[in-house]
């Protein structure tokens, strides 16, 4: 008798080379018999003798109707519908021309100055002025350099060195009271 282990180190058999298998998975291969599982019907069906005698009710035949539309309800317009010759040859009195025209914009408020054209003229003295000293010093841009570079982290500035604690800043630097027990 085969252990365990044998049993299941055996492969297991390929199933895909029978075509005419189950769809069902199946451990083993089925017996061979002459006889298939599966009848085939021939694709034209006999109607029987009862249904070819059958006669509709008159509610079968009030269902089978088509459904009429609503009241109400039109068919859709055509794409292009007619013109008529009128239509086409019509003038327009003098109120359809007047309302046609686009109204009149509002007066603007008296200060309202519009925007600047973006090119506009230079005076003369703008293009001959030069910049001084100061002018120049204040554009130019501060270097920057990354951060921590060229700091001293030991060094204390000038103002702290001056600075004094207030009595509260003084007041929370003591540590807190704790309670001492004697033995």
């Amino acid at each position: 008798m085969a252990t365990r282990i044998d049993r299941l180190a055996q492969p297991k058999p390929n199933l895909l080379k029978f075509p005419d298998r189950s769809v069902y998975w199946l451990d083993k291969l089925p017996a061979k018999s002459n006889s298939y599982t599966t009848a085939f019907r021939s694709p034209e069906w006999k109607v029987s003798a009862a249904a070819l005698k059958a006669r509709p009710s008159d509610r079968l035949c009030s269902l089978a109707e088509p459904r009429m539309p609503v009241d109400g309800w039109q068919p859709p317009r055509p794409l292009l519908p007619i013109i008529n010759k009128a239509v086409k040859t019509a003038v327009a009195s003098s109120r359809i021309c007047q309302l046609a025209h686009p109204k009149k914009p509002k007066q603007h408020h008296p200060q309202y100055s519009p925007d600047r054209p973006v090119s506009s003229p230079l005076a003369k003295c703008v293009l001959e002025a030069v910049a001084s000293e100061r002018l120049q010093m204040l554009a130019t841009p501060k270097p920057r350099k990354p951060l921590f570079e060229g700091y001293d982290f030991y060094t204390v500035s000038l103002a702290a060195r001056a600075a004094t604690a207030s009595p509260r800043l003084q007041e929370l630097a003591l540590p807190p009271a704790r309670r001492c027990r004697t033995k």
